[in-house]
């Protein structure tokens, strides 16, 4: 059948349209269209699987209708069998003779050499730092420079003592006096003295900040006034010497010189 009727490719014709051996070629043609409307290439186009069913589908309409007799009689001889192909043949195995002498071709054993002794080496310790020596005298005189900056800086922070008085209040210049400081660029300040003729020391109060209470020491005349050193325990209230100068019997004249200003007024007696 593949040489004779090789359209069909080993394919039975009455099996692909599914029909007996004895149907008729109408029965043949009704069977063929039936099958051919789902395996038609125009509505399956791009499948190669229904394009070769549809080509064996028209080989074996084509085979009944033209060649039926020929394909019966095809179909009636009888199938040869296979012809089985003869077993290969075995191989046989190689046969290995036994050596005679299995330790003559060995090679004899050397003996290994013996050790060769030699000197032990000197082993060399390793050296040592030196150990650094604190040098004593250095680092007790920079201590005792230390201690000498320390108290003089403390020294020189503490309250400086109050300045020793070298003139009397004079009669004019003795009661209290009130009046205010104040500067063309500084609104000033209020200003109390209290003083008591021939005493060597006097009370003055400032004004300013949380309030300010001294001590006013003549110390010396400066032209036509009197100059006293203040005093006071406040940080920040010493801000001067205070240049005082009777004008009339109930007003003095008061100067203040700071570093880098003149506060000046005019007290009144109270």
């Amino acid at each position: 059948m593949a040489t004779e009727f090789a359209e069909l490719r080993g394919h039975d014709a009455y099996s692909l349209l599914g029909v007996a051996p004895d149907a008729s070629s109408e029965q043949i043609q009704r069977s063929y269209r039936r099958l051919m409307k789902g395996v038609h290439p125009d509505l399956n186009a791009g499948d190669d699987d229904v394009t070769s069913h549809a080509a064996l589908l028209n080989a074996a309409r084509q085979v009944l209708l033209t060649r039926r007799a020929a394909y019966d009689e095809f179909r009636r001889r009888p199938v040869a069998p296979p012809v089985a192909e003869p077993p290969p043949e075995p191989v046989p195995a190689p046969v290995r003779e036994p050596e005679t002498f299995p330790y003559a071709a060995r090679p004899p054993r050397r003996r290994p050499a013996p050790p060769r002794w030699s000197s032990p080496r000197r082993v060399t310790p390793p050296r040592r730092r030196p150990r650094r020596r604190i040098r004593v005298v250095p680092l007790v005189l920079a201590v005792l420079a230390i201690a000498a900056a320390i108290t003089f800086f403390v020294r020189n922070a503490e309250d400086q003592p109050e300045p020793t008085p070298s003139a009397a209040v004079p009669a004019k210049l003795a009661g209290t006096w009130k009046g205010t400081l104040k500067s063309p660029a500084d609104k000033g300040f209020q200003v109390e003295l209290t003083l008591t003729a021939g005493k060597t020391n006097g009370k003055v109060h400032y004004a300013t900040g949380e309030g300010c209470d001294g001590a006013a020491v003549p110390t010396t005349t400066w032209k036509q006034a009197l100059v006293f050193d203040t005093a006071f325990d406040q940080d920040g209230c010493d801000l001067g010497n205070l240049y005082v100068t009777s004008v009339s019997s109930t007003k003095v004249a008061v100067e203040l010189h700071e570093q880098d200003k003149t506060l000046t007024g005019t007290l009144t007696k109270s």
